[in-house]
C-alpha cells in the first residue's frame, strides 16, 4: 500500500513509523541508533507535508480571491444585462445587487436583439448557456477530485482503521510489515496527513466548479478545467521532486498488513462508490443552480 502511493503523505507515514519505533522503543541501543538521522528524516518529511499544505492553502485562497470572485462578478454583470434586456422593468434586485426577471414577467426577445453584438456574444458564451457541455466538464472535474479523495480514504482505512491499535511501540513493526500503530501515531498521521488532504480536495472541488461556471468563454472553460488538475497532483509532484533516496527506500521497505480491504471489489464496496459518485454529481449540479439564482 505505501510503496504504491507515490506522494509525500505515504512518505510521512513510512518515516513516522520508523522514527516512532526508534525514538520511543524501550531498547536503549535501538533508541540511540542513528538518532540524528532519524530526527532529520522525520523533520524532512514533515517539512514536505507542511509545504504541500501551505501551497494548497495559498493556491485555494488565490483561486478564491483572484480568480473566482472577479470572474463571478463579471459573469453576473453580463447576465444582468441579459435579464434587463428581456424583462425590462419587470425585474427585482437580488441580494447581490443584480437584476432578475420576475416569475410572471413576459420575455421580450426584441430587447436582446437590440443589444450590441459584443454583448450578445458574451451572453451566449456564459457556460450555463450550454448546460450539457458545462455539466460534462464539471462532472469530469468532480470525478478527478473524487479519485483523489478515494486514494486518500483507502490509505486512511489501511493505516488508521484496518490495522489494530497497539499499546507498545515494539508491537508496531514485525520486520518490515506494519502490524499495528499506537494511538499517538494514528492521531499524528490523521491530523498531518489525511485531514488536510481530504479537506483541501473538497474545497478545491467547490472553488473549481465555481470558477469554471464563471468563465465567460467556452474555450477557456475547457482549458481552465485542465489547469485545475495540477493542484490535485501537487503531493505527487513534490514527492517526485524532493523525496530523498533514503525516504523512497523506507517507503518501499515498509508494508501494511492487509487485514480487511476497504471493500471496493465487493458488492457493498461498489454500492459505496456508486453512492459517493451520485452525491458528488448532485452537488455538482446543485452548484450551478444556486449560482444561477444569485
Amino acid at each position: 500500500m505505501l510503496a504504491s502511493a507515490h506522494n509525500v503523505m505515504a512518505l510521512l507515514i513510512a518515516e513516522v513509523t520508523q522514527a516512532w519505533t526508534r525514538a520511543f522503543g524501550v531498547n536503549p541501543q535501538q533508541r540511540g541508533k542513528d538518532r540524528w538521522l532519524t530526527v532529520a528524516s522525520i523533520i524532512y518529511a514533515i517539512v514536505l507535508v507542511t509545504a504541500v499544505i501551505a501551497m494548497q492553502v495559498f493556491l485555494l485562497q488565490s483561486v478564491s480571491t483572484k480568480l473566482c470572485n472577479p470572474a463571478v462578478r463579471e459573469v453576473r454583470e453580463i447576465y444582468d444585462k441579459f435579464q434587463t434586456a428581456i424583462y425590462g422593468e419587470n425585474t427585482y434586485i437580488t441580494v447581490n445587487g443584480f437584476h432578475r426577471g420576475k416569475d410572471a414577467a413576459e420575455v421580450n426577445m426584441e430587447g436582446f436583439r437590440a443589444l450590441a453584438q459584443d454583448t450578445k456574444v458574451a451572453i451566449c458564451s456564459v457556460p450555463l448557456s450550454q448546460p450539457y457541455f458545462t455539466y460534462t466538464i464539471l462532472l469530469i472535474w468532480t470525478m478527478t477530485c473524487l479519485a483523489e479523495i478515494r486514494r486518500a480514504v483507502r490509505l486512511l482505512y489501511a493505516t488508521l482503521i484496518s490495522i489494530p491499535t497497539v499499546t507498545y511501540v515494539e508491537e508496531v513493526l514485525e520486520e518490515t510489515t506494519i502490524k499495528g500503530m499506537t494511538r499517538g501515531m494514528k492521531f499524528f498521521i490523521g491530523i498531518f496527513c489525511f485531514l488536510p488532504r481530504i479537506a483541501a480536495t473538497m474545497l478545491l472541488n467547490f472553488l473549481g466548479c465555481r470558477w469554471l461556471l464563471s468563465t465567460v468563454s467556452l474555450q477557456d472553460l475547457f482549458l481552465n478545467s485542465l489547469a485545475l488538475e495540477f493542484m490535485v497532483v501537487l503531493p505527487e509532484l513534490l514527492y517526485n521532486t524532493f523525496a530523498t533516496d533514503r525516504g523512497e527506500a523506507a517507503q518501499g521497505a515498509n508494508s501494511i498488513e492487509e487485514l480487511n480491504g476497504f471493500g471496493f471489489h465487493t458488492v457493498s464496496g461498489i454500492c459505496q462508490q456508486f453512492n459517493a459518485v451520485t452525491r458528488l454529481t448532485q452537488a455538482t449540479i446543485l452548484v450551478p443552480r444556486q449560482f444561477e439564482e444569485l
